[in-house]
């Protein structure tokens, strides 16, 4: 198993999980990676924190929730393991810039943050993104 399809396993596990308690240790093990190194291999791989990137998917999946069901904000925002409306609220306004309420109401409005699916051109694009060329910076030292 290669390297990017360890960590599409990994995401393929929160995406099957959003509505669990997930644990870093977890999504690790899906990449069979030490937890360190897996977090720094998704980020540079994704652009997106292992737990960024978490947050932002159960955001956009309670917001599709909110749009084509009825159920309370607060059950929408434990489902999605939020420990509480306020925390919910404040994370969704800071994503979407409007309250689940108001965004329920404008239902013109689409997901935002999709399921990244590692192929070949998401691939490329981000290795146009990452600078990988080593550079060395000499800086000055003071002597005393």
């Amino acid at each position: 198993m290669d390297y990017f399809s360890r960590i599409q396993k990994s995401i393929d596990f929160i995406e099957n999980n959003l509505k669990e308690d997930i644990s870093l240790i977890n999504v690790s093990e899906q990449a069979y990676s030490s937890v360190p190194h897996f977090y720094r291999m998704f980020q540079i791989t994704t652009g997106y924190s292992v737990m960024d990137y978490i947050r932002r998917r159960r955001l956009n999946q309670a917001a599709y929730e909110l749009l084509s069901t009825d159920k309370r904000v607060i059950d929408i925002a434990l489902d999605y393991q939020f420990s509480a409306e306020e925390t919910f609220i404040r994370a969704f306004v800071k994503m979407f810039g409007i309250t689940p309420g108001r965004y329920r109401r404008l239902s013109n409005v689409h997901d935002i943050f999709t399921k990244i699916t590692l192929n070949n051109q998401y691939i490329i694009i981000r290795k146009e993104e990452i600078d990988m060329e080593p550079r060395f910076i000499t800086r000055g030292f003071k002597l005393v």
